[in-house]
């Protein structure tokens, strides 16, 4: 992702997203001097990647695109505001103690989309195109929302500096995978008349 395409993002996505945190969450502070941090550090995680990939010399996928700003903005850390007290559990925890977790996947979602846009476009995919607009489904899960676990996860991955670029990537695939499978199967069962 180029520097004009993340301040294209920037404009369009990343920030309005900033600005409805902020206004959900009155407790959480967004530093704007750690944006451009957040694209640095993204320039060398997306080099390390590539020395890392199978072809070096091949471009990065969408996925590994958000992955990799997901990482950086764990760094980063652009939000502060109240932490986890021992008294407060992760389970019990409200969203306000995740603000960085909840931009990153995020916005990491809409590199995702976005891209998968430009691709359906390109190959003059219409069909795909429509069903990528709907924005993503989430599988179900029997304890909590899918998205709930994702954040968790992130926030753990923060805590003991573990984030597996590569794994959340095969996350942020499956995630379009499947909200594709859905949309598909959603037309199946109810076509549009």
């Amino acid at each position: 992702m180029t520097k004009e395409k993340f301040d294209h993002f920037w404009g369009i996505s990343f920030y309005p997203k900033v600005e409805k945190l902020l206004a959900n969450y009155p407790n959480i502070r967004f530093d704007p001097g750690k944006a451009a941090q957040v694209y640095v550090r993204y320039e060398a995680i997306k080099d390390q990647i590539h020395d890392l990939m199978m072809n070096p010399d091949g471009r990065i996928d969408r996925h590994k695109v958000g992955s990799a700003l997901i990482a950086a903005i764990l760094e980063v850390l652009p939000f502060s505001g109240p932490e986890i007290s021992e008294a407060t559990t992760e389970k019990n925890s409200g969203f306000e103690y995740l603000p960085n977790e909840i931009w990153a996947w995020h916005c990491a979602l809409s590199i995702v989309l976005s891209f998968s846009m430009e691709e359906a476009k390109r190959n003059n995919d219409s069909a795909r195109r429509a069903l990528v607009k709907k924005g993503f489904a989430f599988p179900p899960c029997s304890h909590g929302a899918y998205e709930v676990h994702v954040l968790r996860s992130l926030n753990r991955s923060r805590v003991v500096g573990a984030f597996d670029i590569f794994s959340f990537s095969q996350i942020l695939f499956w995630v379009e995978i499947y909200s594709v499978m859905f949309r598909q199967s959603t037309l199946l069962k109810h076509p549009p008349i």
